[in-house]
């Protein structure tokens, strides 16, 4: 499938090292990754069909430590 849009993202040197890492054992290219990355994120926000909810969101920062954020909704 061709792919016509282009998206550029700035990282931190971890999260670079991290997308490397995760692209080196999927064997495939940092592109692919990405969107791998994203499928994957969609359907663990999607739970038997509906959307999570998005007041519940778990949030990975750089330094490995999974946190909980509430919204406030």
């Amino acid at each position: 499938m061709a792919r016509h849009m282009t998206f550029t993202v700035r990282l931190h040197y971890e999260e670079r090292q991290l997308l490397t890492t995760i692209a080196g054992v999927l064997a495939r290219n940092e592109s692919e990754t990405v969107r791998w990355l994203i499928a994957e994120a969609a359907r663990a926000l999607v739970v038997d069909g509906s959307a999570a909810s998005p007041t519940h969101i778990v949030v990975v920062d750089r330094r490995s430590h999974a946190r909980e954020v509430d919204d406030g909704r």
